[in-house]
């Protein structure tokens, strides 16, 4: 074969390959560019108008400026937001102090392969095949029902609002396991032998070990995951939908169960949307600096432990 015949031969491949990968990615882009550009473009064009109906059933269309971001700014210092915003703030803290924690003790448990470790592992990571509805009926049902019985008490969704909070709370502490234990024991499973080998040959205890040794070496996925937390407080409803539908009283709303209640309520209407996008742009504003900080705090605490 000559030299310009295995020239346009390998051309040939090249473009066969490129239109290939084109036809591949085609797809794809095109769901990117329609359900997160044009979705997300669309909503910050949404929050600088207003809809309203004529008599004859019509709509119209204005250009209202900063109007709807004054009115949410308005309503974000009255008692009922600030009501949601100390809420989101509870499940954010409980999240972080409670949750983060016990995962990452869970985590050492299994990487440790303390007794009933595997068992303890495929566990924790049941709730994650079972649909959210049905592990709320389950729940509910134990609060409402099974515990009364057994221990003679209330049902504990009859007590003030905060302890209804605080049930859903810890229904969402206890099914949130899964995911961080599973990343955070598979980050150690990267930590080499021969460092916890070390540790034991120097005769440390497992709560040094924990602190001293694993801690930083899996650090990384700690940061991301307590960024991730930071980045989630003004959307987080904390499944207060699935307990309760959309009739909440607002002393155990989250800032996020009020948006997804807005958003998908039967009472949301065309009106109401850009309001709900202004919203949403400002909740932004509030959470990218905020994450920003988070992160540059917490990127001083790491030890860049390398191995």
């Amino acid at each position: 074969m000559s030299v310009s015949k295995k020239g346009e031969a390998i051309r040939k491949k090249r473009t066969g390959e490129l239109i290939f990968y084109c036809c591949l990615i085609a797809i794809p882009l095109l769901q990117y560019a329609i359900m997160y550009v044009a979705v997300n473009l669309n909503s910050i064009v949404l929050a600088f108008k207003s809809y309203g109906v004529n008599q004859d059933g019509t709509a119209t269309v204005q250009w209202v400026g900063l109007v709807n971001f004054k009115a949410f700014v308005q309503e974000f210092f009255q008692a009922e937001m600030l009501q949601r915003l100390k809420n989101s703030l509870i499940v954010y803290g409980c999240r972080l102090g409670v949750g983060t924690f016990l995962a990452l003790l869970f985590a050492y448990y299994i990487f440790r392969s303390f007794k009933g470790s595997q068992f303890f592992r495929y566990m924790l990571m049941l709730p994650s095949f079972i649909s959210p509805v049905v592990l709320v009926m389950i729940f509910t049902y134990v609060v409402e029902y099974a515990i009364p019985a057994i221990f003679s008490v209330r049902s504990l969704f009859d007590g003030p609002p905060i302890q209804q909070l605080f049930v859903v709370i810890l229904y969402n502490t206890l099914v949130g396991f899964g995911s961080g234990v599973l990343m955070y024991s598979n980050a150690m499973a990267r930590i080499p032998v021969s460092l916890t080998e070390y540790g034991k040959l120097e005769g440390i205890s497992p709560i040094r070990e924990f602190f001293t040794v694993v801690l930083p070496c899996i650090y990384p996925t700690l940061e991301t995951f307590l960024i991730i937390g930071v980045s989630q407080i003004f959307i987080d409803q904390a499944n207060l939908y699935t307990f309760f539908g959309g009739s909440t009283h607002f002393s155990i709303q989250t800032i996020g169960y009020w948006l997804y209640t807005q958003v998908l309520d039967g009472r949301a209407t065309m009106s109401s949307y850009p309001y709900i996008s202004a919203a949403g742009l400002v909740l932004s504003a509030i959470t990218i600096p905020v994450v920003m900080i988070a992160r540059k705090f917490l990127d001083k605490l790491d030890k860049e432990v390398e191995f």
